[in-house]
Order: C-alpha cells, then structure tokens, then sequence
C-alpha cells in the first residue's frame, strides 16, 4: 500500500475492488453456462451486474459483465437457474429458467427490454438512530441510491476482466492552511486502470472509521482512508448514514446527486458527500467526500477527496481523474491537536484509454481534476 509517510497519511494504491470473476475460455467443464446479453437493439449489453440465482432464489455467483456481453458461468451444481441483471439507469431485469447439466455446457441468450428508472418526489428526515424515508410506492430514494452503488460495483469490477491501459498524470502538493501550494511534485505514468483509492478493511473502519489515529490523545500518526464500493456499498455504511436527495448546482443542473452524512454517535471519523450522476441517464459522473470527525484542527473541513468517472468509446465506465486530501495538525505542546499546520495532497488525471492498439477515451489533460498551482516563488529583496 502506498501511503504518504508524514503526520498525516494517505491511504493511496493501486486497487482494483471487484464483485466477481468472469471464467475464461479454458474453463469448459461441467455446470456451466455460457450466457449472451444483447440490448434491445441487439446489440451487446453494456457492463452490467449479473446474478445467478437458483430455483430458491439464492445468489449463488455474481459478476460484472464485459463489454462484450459474453461470459461463463461456473455454477455449483446442476439444477434450474435464472439471472437477473442491474443496469445503470434501468430496473433489475430477471430472465427465464434455463437448466444446467453435467454433461455439456448449455448456451443461453438473452436479449434485456428497456424499462428506464423514473424518479418520484421523495421526503427523507433523520432520527438519531436511522433514516425514515417517506416516499411514494416506487420508492425513489431507494432506488436512486441502489443505482449509484450499482454504478460503482459495475466500475470497479469491471477494472478486474479486461482493463485498459492508461496514460496518467499523477502529482503530491504541500499546501498550507489557506490551500496555497509549497511544495508540488508530478509525473507521468502508464499503468493498468484501477481503482485509486484503498479502503480499509471493513472491520477496521467500523472500529474507527475512515480516520485512523493510533491513540485517541495523540495526533501524531493519522491515516486518511478514502472510500471505495465494497466500504460504500457494506450495510455498516449503509445502516450509519442518512442519505438524501441532492440537485445540481445552478452551474451544473444536469446532475441529480445522492448525498450521505453519517448518523449522530457513528464516531468521530466519520464522512460526509454526494454521489452524483447525470440526471438524464443516472450513469455516475463522480463521488465526493470530506472528513467531518469532530476533531477541532480542521473546522473547515478542507480535507476530503473526489473520484470522476467517465465512460469509454466501447461502453466501460472508468475512474478518470481523482484528489485525496489530509489535513496535517499543527501539534501543540501538551501532544493534542491546535489547528491545521496544512495539508497534504495526492491526486492524478488520465489523458488516454487503450485496449490493445485501440484508443478507446481520450480527456484534455487536468479538465475534470487540476492540478494545484506552482508554489509561488519568494519575492526578490
């Protein structure tokens, strides 16, 4: 794990965060199924969520699939089976039963209607121990917030079967406690698409949540953990937090968000954001988060992140541009927090997307995250 080594660390690695796996070709043995998803027009389904349950109902594999809607299901025994499949911005579809053997692989294919997602007024208000949502039958809330997780569970198992190769900048800044730059580094890398951002284990971040200090009376050695979707996605977060509905900006009315704060008595590293994504369509356009504890050396609540996504000529959605940000504490003389000495910044862009020889998304460089300003040079006496 990559982690900036100083008096405030950030949680920053390589990590492709999957659902499933998709079998390959030389996996042809018994109990498969070798399944086909098409669109209405025929054409290959877009990376999906793909279930497949038996004749109980039970979810007994689960994957994200490719982009060319062909993959193979290793199943554990024989038996009925049908899939269901969560698409952005469509209901879960359910298929018909097909049955699997012991003898051959059996060829299934189907082809997915469109039944677009169609939002209702909602109202959410806040208790002390959970959210009650009052809304209509069809439950907008729910399903908008099932949509955005959907959205990121297809994104980072899709990183695992067949990820592109990127051309990216990356860039660590010193800034001090009014966000101006003095100290900036970058460089350029090519690198197979992940996921950017490292949680910790779920257990750990339930024990202290996603703003790790060693003692409780020491600020010495805090490490920053940034959220990704198996953390989003656990019922621990979705049990801690309130999450509501959040409009656009006026400068950005094409984006419907979902935001989350966590409940009172969650704990003091706790998060707070939005997951947003296009109004039109609800493919997810980015997350972002800030660290809200109630630890008093950054009021401000400068430190925080964001992640952009943006989805590929071939119809993968990826990470393309990403900042974590952690406030370093300035140390008082009894050992304790007594405001914030700074901050200490990590982040990256990507310029290119390519499968073998083939570009398949290309981004201005530094359009969606900037990178931080030069440190300004002293003034000549």
């Amino acid at each position: 794990m990559a982690q900036c080594r100083s008096r405030a660390r950030l949680a920053l690695v390589a990590l492709a965060a999957g659902a499933g796996s998709i079998v390959g070709p030389a996996a042809l043995s018994a109990q498969v199924a070798q399944v086909r998803l098409l669109d209405d027009a025929g054409q290959a389904l877009p990376p999906a969520i793909v279930s497949a349950l038996d004749s109980t109902g039970a979810e007994l594999r689960r994957l994200t699939s490719p982009v060319s809607g062909r993959f193979q299901l290793v199943l554990p025994h024989a038996g009925r089976y049908r899939l269901r499949v969560a698409r952005i911005g469509q209901r879960p579809w359910l298929s018909g039963w097909f049955d699997v053997g012991t003898d051959a692989p059996v060829r299934v294919e189907f082809a997915l209607p469109l039944d677009p997602v169609v939002l209702a007024t909602l109202e959410v208000r806040a208790t002390e121990r959970a959210c009650d949502a009052h809304a209509p039958p069809d439950e907008a809330s729910a399903t908008l917030l099932a949509q955005a997780l959907t959205g990121l569970e297809i994104i980072s198992g899709g990183l695992r079967f067949d990820p592109p190769r990127l051309r990216m900048v990356h860039w660590e800044a010193g800034l001090d406690s009014l966000l101006r730059t003095t100290a900036l580094r970058q460089w350029p890398e090519v690198a197979t698409a992940t996921w950017p951002f490292a949680s910790a284990p779920l257990a750990r971040l339930q024990a202290h949540g996603f703003v790790d200090r060693p003692s409780e009376l020491s600020f010495e050695d805090i490490t920053y953990f940034a959220p990704d979707p198996p953390a989003l996605g656990s019922p621990w977060f979705l049990a801690a937090n309130c999450f509501t509905l959040a409009p656009g900006a006026a400068a950005d009315p094409d984006v419907l968000g979902v935001a989350f704060r966590s409940l009172a008595g969650a704990g003091g590293s706790d998060l707070a954001g939005t997951l947003w994504m296009d109004r039109a369509t609800l493919v997810l356009r980015r997350l972002e988060f800030r660290f809200v504890g109630p630890d008093p050396y950054d009021p401000a609540h400068h430190a925080g992140g964001e992640i952009h996504f943006a989805r590929a000529s071939d119809g993968r959605l990826l990470p393309v541009a990403w900042r974590l940000r952690a406030a370093v504490p300035l140390i008082g003389r009894a050992g304790t927090g007594a405001g914030v000495a700074g901050y200490h910044e990590r982040g990256g862009f990507v310029t290119t997307a390519s499968i073998a020889s083939t570009e398949i998304l290309s981004i201005p460089p530094g359009s969606l995250v900037a990178v931080p300003p030069a440190p300004a040079r002293p003034e000549p006496r």
